[in-house]
């Protein structure tokens, strides 16, 4: 993971505000992003925004340019503290970016809009379907995204339909929501030659399916949401670890639905193991909620299969958790503050049931024999060995 989170020195800042190059940094963010999932990044893309604000502009080179620069920084922040399952600390993310860019051109920061409002129907949704809020929050969201749909790119107006289409499922307008994954099928087939901007690479045809299978889902329409998560995980390049896993979650969950047990437990295993190759994938993030979540569900069906992969799950997530544990006694032990664990760590203590605060309750609850002891049974003997010369660090 250390060899993603870059440092930007100020020449570099300086040649990044050039307008044919302004999608440079945001591209190294979003290619580690799609590989290792968004943990751990947000600091470093609101570390680069701020870096970029205070550096001294070239000659030639705008102050709006620097900010449109700064805010892109922001809104890939905001997607990262997302997909970290810190929805707080996004919203306060997308809100800055909307702050920075204030007052530029629309011309000059179309692309930039266009993501903002992304952003805010992903954030929105946060808690669908459970309260009304949160549904009228998506609706207003959605109204306004397809209200710029029209003057954007075909693949942007795709990706904004398959958004909405989940809404109207959520509400109960079912045929509102197969017109709109029509359309969004229609419209990323005729994108298909166009250039793709940036940040929108990762919505191609089996992130349509996976999304698809969600909406098919949410509308009750399990034989349908089956098939396209099937084909969410049969298309998905292996290079993009953390969509593949969310591929793989989802899958599992369609054929729960639908009663088919040891095909979801097959994928479980599969996004299980592709999880740990994440940025602390077991433990924190938007794959390690939906793991939980899966094993709550698995938890309900006593088939063989299903438990074997709750105990499979149970082991790794301990094994992961002790890990963190012996880590975080480490850096505390090295007279680390709480902040500077949270940044070593890329963790937000946001509330009392953060990571942070969970760790910090559990290590304060055992001594240092008792974690060396259950780290013999839980860690490989080359972690032990790491740990004992004081150079341990994440895998």
């Amino acid at each position: 993971m250390q060899m993603v989170l870059w440092a930007l020195g100020e020449d570099e800042i300086a040649q990044l505000a050039q307008p044919h190059t302004l999608a440079d940094p945001v591209e190294r963010l979003a290619r580690a992003d799609e590989r290792y999932g968004g943990v751990g990044l947000a600091g470093p893309a609101v570390g680069h925004a701020m870096r970029i604000l205070r550096a001294v502009p070239p000659p030639g080179v705008s102050d709006q340019v620097r900010a449109v620069v700064a805010a892109q920084h922001l809104a890939q922040a905001a997607w990262c503290a997302f997909d970290a399952a810190e929805p707080l600390v996004g919203a306060g993310l997308l809100a800055r970016a909307r702050q920075v860019s204030a007052g530029v051109p629309r011309p000059l920061a179309q692309r930039l809009n266009r993501h903002l409002v992304h952003l805010d129907l992903v954030l929105s949704g946060i808690g669908l379907p459970y309260t009304a809020d949160s549904r009228r929050g998506m609706l207003a969201a959605a109204i306004a995204a397809r209200d710029g749909a029209a003057r954007g790119p075909l693949r942007y107006r795709a990706l904004l339909a398959v958004h909405t289409a989940r809404v109207r499922a959520y509400a109960g307008q079912m045929g509102e929501a197969r017109r709109l994954l029509r359309y969004a099928q229609r419209t990323l087939d005729q994108a298909a030659r166009m250039p793709v901007p940036l940040w929108l690479a990762w919505f191609d045809q089996p992130a349509l399916h996976m999304l698809t299978a969600r909406v098919c889902q949410a509308a009750g329409m399990l034989d349908e949401a089956a098939d396209h998560a099937r084909q969410a995980v049969q298309t998905m390049p292996a290079y993009r670890v953390r969509d593949r896993v969310h591929a793989l979650l989802t899958h599992a969950n369609a054929q729960l639905a639908t009663q088919a047990v040891d095909e979801a437990v097959c994928a479980a295993h599969t996004a299980l193991r592709l999880a740990g190759h994440l940025h602390k994938g077991l433990l924190v993030g938007r794959a390690a909620v939906g793991l939980q979540q899966l094993r709550t569900t698995l938890d309900r069906h006593p088939s063989t299969t299903a438990m074997q992969w709750l105990a499979a799950y149970d082991t790794a997530a301990a094994r992961a958790a002790m890990i963190a544990d012996v880590d975080i006694v480490r850096l505390a032990q090295s007279g680390a503050d709480e902040a500077t664990i949270t940044r070593r760590l890329g963790l937000h203590p946001s509330d009392p049931t953060s990571r942070l605060a969970i760790l910090k309750r559990r290590c304060q609850a055992r001594t240092i024999p008792e974690i060396a002891a259950l780290a013999t049974t839980l860690l490989h003997p080359t972690d032990l060995i790491a740990v004992q010369t004081g150079v341990f660090r994440f895998r």
